[in-house]
């Protein structure tokens, strides 16, 4: 093992179920995507933010990175919309 560790935050749904853009919805007034980046870029060497490829994407990659992050995070797009992740 390399000792390097990678996550993959799965945030390209349509959040059917939850009725809203979970992502961006709020939770204790931090967005939900916010704070799971900010909880494991304290503990990951790398966080990689799988998104849908719609135009709702782009706030993904602002909530990804509201965070000051001492580590890369990156923001990956599913080549097809809500087929499942990439």
């Amino acid at each position: 093992m390399s000792g390097r560790l990678r996550v993959a935050v799965l945030a390209g749904g349509r959040s059917l179920r939850f009725g809203r853009a979970k992502a961006a919805a709020e939770v204790a007034g931090v967005p939900m995507l916010e704070r799971v980046v900010a909880v494991l870029a304290s503990c990951c060497d790398e966080v990689v933010v799988v998104a849908a490829p719609d135009d709702a994407a782009r706030d993904v990659l602002a909530l990804a990175r509201a965070h000051d992050a001492a580590v890369p995070v990156r923001v990956l797009h599913d080549a097809s919309a809500h087929d499942g992740p990439a």
